[in-house]
């Protein structure tokens, strides 16, 4: 396997104030004591191309076994920030995963050197991260070289390798809308880091459960267990067994040993459901066990194990905080949610693809040759209604409809009876409606125009004309 060298240009480093090329810097230095590689791959940022140019040209003339690629990068602005730079540098060394690859860690800013540290841990390719010494700290009178040794991991390449595959295909599986779709794109970033936990948050609904899976199938982990635990099904004693284990005898009833959930995920992913609703003793529990990975069983030994912990809550972090609900050791020992959005919250061209797919599957489902027809008092529901169980409650309402439809068209005297007292919309007009809808919004996110004019779909100028022209009082709605 062939042997390439990768790094950043390193301004502050290979250059001179003047802006000459620094003949002693780290890079020439490399070159010059140990270079042995079939090319070398430097990046660099594009408002720095000249420097690179005349730094290549300069060191391909001075050493004539040295042949530089330079790999120019579109970054947005000068404050860069780690995704950013750990994007590309996992885009880069994936190109170069045939070879073996040194990444020369002593040119950049720290938060490159981080980013490659970081690539170099998660990918578990042929890396090795090495450094030079400068002579005046080395006892050889020249620079030494250093391999930086850590314990690499391979589970997240499998992830980042399928990544735009599971792109392409994840719209079989699921009903995507732009709202919805940048969450997904954002939970397979983290699926790639295959030990990392995470909250997901959402209105029951909204598809949590899903999200924790799809979680789960882009990452690694893929083929090992994915299992769920419903925190608000057992009581506190109860969860305790049925997540850590116990020894036969260990309290009366235990006729037989229990692994417990942890262990028998080993591996995988443990989806802890309802997560919010443990008390903060039991997270006190998890939080231990996120601290050091080892299981507690009720009497016999720690055991070591590899899970991944998804924890569902159905509030947003602030607000269990707020209520005193929620871990403030485990609120940092995570930090990071991924977030839901209701169907109430989305804007109505949204709602409009979310009905007619799920009319589709059931078309599909009840083996009919045509989906349904919704009535304009129908369609006008569906905007309105703020739909409390979410895809839940929408898809319990289309099997309604199917089940009890006479004809290809279908109209709001179909909707399951627990509904009727929210079938006012029939005597709206579309203006009222939309009056309605946009009031609501207002209300959802306290009278915030900007935040209420995208979750519409819609201008801010827009928004404030309609505003003007419903007679909309926002400081009285928010009474």
């Amino acid at each position: 396997m062939n042997k390439v060298l990768i790094s950043w240009l390193g301004i502050e480093q290979d250059f001179n104030k003047d802006g000459s090329v620094n003949i002693s810097g780290p890079t020439v230095s490399f070159y010059k004591y140990y270079y042995n590689y079939d090319f070398h791959v430097l990046l660099v940022s594009n408002d720095n191309i000249e420097k690179a140019i005349r730094f290549k040209n300069l060191i391909e003339e001075k050493f004539k076994n040295i042949y530089i690629i330079l790999k120019p990068q579109d970054l947005e602005d000068e404050n860069w920030n780690l995704k950013q730079i750990k994007y590309i540098a996992e885009r880069q060394i994936l190109e170069l995963r045939n070879y073996h690859v040194d990444i020369f860690f002593n040119t950049g800013s720290d938060i490159m050197k981080l980013a490659w540290f970081l690539v170099h841990y998660s990918l578990g390719l042929h890396t090795r991260l090495v450094q030079l010494v400068i002579e005046k700290l080395s006892k050889k009178r020249k620079p030494e070289l250093y391999v930086l040794d850590f314990e690499t991991s391979h589970t997240p390449l499998l992830a980042i390798i399928r990544q735009e595959e599971i792109i392409n295909t994840i719209e079989d599986d699921f009903i995507f809308t732009p709202s919805i779709k940048k969450v997904y794109q954002k939970a397979l970033k983290f699926s790639q880091i295959s030990d990392i936990p995470l909250f997901i948050s959402g209105e029951t609904g909204v598809g949590k459960k899903t999200l924790a899976k799809y979680i789960h199938k882009a990452s690694v982990r893929e083929k090992k267990p994915f299992n769920i635990f419903n925190c608000a099904a057992y009581t506190e004693q109860e969860i305790i067994y049925r997540l850590f284990g116990y020894k036969k005898g260990a309290f009366p009833g235990a006729v037989y040993n229990s692994k417990g959930l942890l262990v028998e995920t080993h591996g995988g992913t443990l989806y802890l459901e309802n997560f919010h609703t443990l008390s903060l003793p039991l997270q006190n529990l998890i939080y231990t066990f996120l601290s050091d990975k080892s299981v507690y069983p009720i009497v016999g030994r720690a055991k070591k194990v590899d899970v991944r912990l998804l924890l569902g809550i159905s509030k947003s972090l602030k607000e269990l905080l707020k209520e005193k609900k929620l871990l403030v050791d485990l609120y940092y020992r995570i930090g990071i949610s991924l977030h839901l959005p209701s169907f109430a919250s989305l804007p109505i061209d949204e709602k409009k693809i979310i009905i007619n797919k799920i009319n589709q599957r059931k078309r599909k489902q009840y083996r009919k040759q045509e989906p349904l027809e919704l009535c304009r008092d129908l369609w006008n529901f569906f905007y309105s209604y703020s739909f409390p169980a979410n895809f839940n409650e929408l898809f319990t309402i289309f099997d309604n409809l199917y089940i009890c439809a006479q004809s290809k068209e279908v109209c709001i005297d179909l909707l399951p009876d627990y509904l009727s007292i929210v079938q006012e919309p029939q005597s709206l007009s579309l203006a009222e409606v939309e009056k309605l809808h946009i009031e609501r919004v207002l209300k959802l996110f306290k009278g915030n125009k900007s935040r209420s004019a995208r979750a519409l779909g819609i201008a801010l100028n827009t928004l404030k004309k309609k505003i003007k022209d419903y007679n909309i009082n926002i400081e009285k709605l928010l009474k």
